[in-house]
């Protein structure tokens, strides 16, 4: 997949859990059947984790992601 924005995103709470507020964003792995396929030029526009604006890839919210096959475009 190539060149996805995300707009207007805001997440206002947290649940407590482990899990929340978290962005995860996964490639698709290669199998015996099909070869692995990477995501390309993602934009942020947008993004709000309790109201604090999140402008980088090294926010905790992105903890769970992997981005040696993720190429991210750009944060707004």
């Amino acid at each position: 997949m190539e060149n996805l924005t995300y707009r207007n995103i805001h997440s206002y709470h947290s649940s407590g859990s482990s899990i929340a507020n978290k962005v995860h964003i996964y490639p698709w792995k290669a199998t015996a059947d099909t070869p692995a396929k990477e995501i390309r030029g993602v934009t942020f526009d947008g993004l709000y984790i309790k109201d604090e604006a999140v402008k980088s890839a090294n926010h905790p919210i992105f903890s769970e992601t992997d981005f040696s096959k993720i190429h991210l475009a750009e944060f707004h």
